[in-house]
């Protein structure tokens, strides 16, 4: 009788790690998933417009050069801007602290699809773009890295990450953060481009459409992942209009018309180990 209580207790322990790990898991989903519900409602709440500051803007109106109301003004936006960015950076915080607290002591089955579909039920309608999320295999180790764009309170704002995760053993800590400079840009998308002669990097590929841009003014720009640091690896002046990417196996191709110009845009890029070059078509492969 003792030899089989022994035997069962065997098999049935995996088990139970198993439905514990999915139990903590589906926890720390809804608690981060009622946080940022929570912090979105109070970023919409600092940029709804005051009494004041109503007050404020029509004084403005009647005189637009009344150094005092200027002041005032000024100082309401800062203070409205402080409270705002500080509200998305804890949204930042609370994506931050799923992807460890869910990873932790299950690094060996993260699995980025799934990944990105837990990002996108957390994030919920805050979120302005699809989220994505790549693995890299480097000397250094390990790496998760997520893309996501989330509204900072208004229309015409946001904030946009690339965020890497190095998986240490059985542990995932915070190794990275960058994109801001897609901020205020919609329409976001992120691409994973290849190289032969980069096969220890992830470099990914980021464009968007600004906002109140009166027609397509696109932003795109290149983030490498070495499995240690991010480093920005093109960042070219924004262009007016509606492109198409298309991966190649050393880049990426760029075509379509320009905004009201009778012209086509077809441009090819090679990946390098310093950056992104133009080339001839033929030459790029």
């Amino acid at each position: 009788m003792a030899c089989s209580v022994v035997i069962l207790m065997l098999f049935a322990s995996p088990l139970g790690f198993a439905q514990t790990g999915y139990q903590n898991g589906d926890r720390l989903k809804i608690e981060a998933e009622r946080s940022i519900v929570s912090l979105s409602a109070k970023v919409k709440e600092v940029n709804q417009p005051t009494p004041f500051a109503a007050k404020l803007q029509a004084q403005f109106q009647v005189n637009c050069s009344d150094s005092s109301v200027q002041t005032q003004m000024a100082s309401l936006n800062a203070q409205r801007l402080r409270a705002s960015n500080g509200l998305v950076a804890q949204i930042h915080q609370a994506v931050d602290a799923y992807i460890i607290g869910t990873s932790n002591g299950h690094v060996v089955g993260i699995n980025p699809d799934r990944m990105a579909r837990d990002l996108k039920q957390i994030l919920g309608d805050t979120a302005i773009s699809e989220p994505a999320a790549f693995l890299l295999e480097s000397p250094q180790g390990r790496a998760l890295v997520l893309f996501y764009a989330i509204s900072a309170g208004t229309a015409m704002t946001s904030s946009t990450t690339l965020r890497a995760y190095q998986l240490f053993g059985n542990r995932v800590k915070l190794a990275g953060v960058t994109g801001s400079d897609m901020d205020g840009y919609g329409n976001l998308w992120a691409k994973r481009l290849s190289s032969p002669d980069l096969p220890h990097e992830l470099w990914l590929l980021v464009g968007g459409q600004a906002f109140g841009a009166h027609g397509p003014n696109i932003r795109m720009r290149s983030y490498a992942y070495n499995g240690e640091k991010f480093a920005a690896k093109w960042m070219p002046a924004n262009v007016w209009g509606t492109f198409t990417v298309t991966l190649t196996g050393s880049g990426f191709r760029v075509d379509g018309p320009y905004y009201q110009e009778d012209k086509q845009r077809h441009d090819a890029y090679l990946v390098a180990e310093d950056g992104l070059y133009l080339c001839r078509p033929r030459r790029c492969d």
